[in-house]
Order: C-alpha cells, then structure tokens, then sequence
C-alpha cells in the first residue's frame, strides 16, 4: 500500500519536476500541454516527509484503432477516407474534452505509416511501446 499522498500539480513544483525531465537519462520526456490545462491533469506523489517523489500527467486523448479497410483500395482513397474518418471522432472527442489524437501503426505496414503522417500525425515515443489499459 502506498502510504505517502497523491496530491494535485501546484505551480512551486515546477522547477523541480523540469529539472528531473530534462536530466531524464532513458529518453526524451515531453510535457507538450504542460503540467495544467484543459483536458490534462497532473498529479504529485510526495513522501511521508512531504518530498516531492514525482509527477504523472493524464491528457484526454482519443486513440483511433482499428483501421478497417477494403483489401485493394488504393492509397489515395484511403488517405481521403482516413483524412474524413480522423476528423469526423477527432471532432466529437474534442467536444467531449480531449487534446490530443493517437493511431498506432505496426512497423510492418510503412506504407499505412506514410498515409497516417499525411493526415497529419507525427511519430512519438518511437523507443517505447505503448500500453494500454481498459477503464
């Protein structure tokens, strides 16, 4: 059981957690929103003794997965589809308060790899895997 507190971001930890992120030695750590804003929340763990232990940031994010698609259709067809398919859920996810949009695309398919950065999405975290969890 963790004894210590999970308590809300305050602006004195600033500093602090920006030090321990650019010193990250595993990896680039990037706090594109920042530590507050709309459709992000952070929080702090800090020890029995009130010592800062960390952060940990939770965006609203819309993750797009699956891709179903006609076998042969042809690239262009699925970029304007994925193009339109993208925006029409990144639109009703923004509503309902998400910042960011994600697709995950296997290393197997570079060709759906250049069609997803098309559309407009870049490449993140290209040394992790990502997980995911069902709430």
């Amino acid at each position: 059981m963790f004894d210590d507190s999970v308590v809300p971001y305050d602006p004195r930890h600033f500093e602090k957690l920006e030090e321990w992120r650019k010193n990250f030695d595993a990896g680039t750590l990037t706090v594109n929103h920042g530590y507050e804003n709309r459709g992000l929340e952070t929080v702090v763990a800090l020890n029995g003794r009130r010592e800062l232990l960390g952060s940990l940031t939770a965006m609203m994010i819309v993750a797009l997965d699956p891709l179903i698609r006609k076998p042969d259709a042809t690239p262009g067809e699925m970029l304007v589809a994925l193009h339109a398919m993208c925006r029409h859920l990144e639109c009703n996810a923004k509503v309902a308060g998400a910042i960011e949009s994600m697709i995950a695309v296997p290393n197997t398919l570079p060709k759906y790899q250049r069609v997803v950065e098309k559309c407009g999405f870049v490449e993140t975290a290209p040394d992790c895997k990502i997980y995911r969890r069902v709430l």
